[in-house]
């Protein structure tokens, strides 16, 4: 950690926006500091590790479909005797059109922040775990968006950054 009195900071925070606490966490701070810890080191390693080569996996695999589709579009306009398949009222050359847009959106980078989502997500786990509050998103103070948001920080852009 490079800057410890921050991340200490950060976490107090966390657990301050939690509060009030349901009652097996009410008067064990400590406690719920450690969860808090613990969910920040779970989420540093699978996005690391994990996230990261899943991500870019799918990506390859979305790059695999479009070429497959789009060389399958070519055969079947080569292919007269099926010119009934190849034509754009078909609904499977539809179906294959919309898979194709799926894809090329999932391969541009940074289509969309999985590490925001899966700070997102652990705010969630968190907040139902050990506050009273519920894990609305309603407002930019609603404790879903503080929290997750403080855990996006302490992780950091060298952690969290998508490929």
């Amino acid at each position: 950690m490079g800057n410890q009195p921050k991340y200490d900071r950060t976490i107090a925070e966390i657990a301050d926006e939690l509060e009030p606490w349901q009652q097996p966490w009410r008067g064990h701070r400590e406690q719920v500091l450690r969860v808090i810890k613990d969910e920040i080191e779970l989420v540093r390693e699978d996005l690391t590790d994990h996230a990261r080569d899943a991500i870019e996996k799918n990506r390859d695999n979305a790059r695999d479909i479009i070429k497959s589709i789009d060389k399958l579009e070519k055969q079947l306009k080569k292919a007269r005797f099926l010119w009934w398949l190849s034509s754009p009222a078909n609904p499977a050359i539809e179906s294959l059109r919309r898979i194709s847009v799926v894809c090329k959106n999932y391969t541009e980078p940074n289509r969309q922040n999985y590490a925001k989502l899966y700070c997102a997500r652990t705010a969630v786990c968190l907040i139902r775990l050990i506050s009273e509050k519920s894990p609305t998103n309603g407002s930019t103070n609603a404790p879903l968006r503080i929290i997750a948001q403080k855990f996006h920080t302490i992780l950091g852009p060298q952690t969290l950054r998508n490929k």
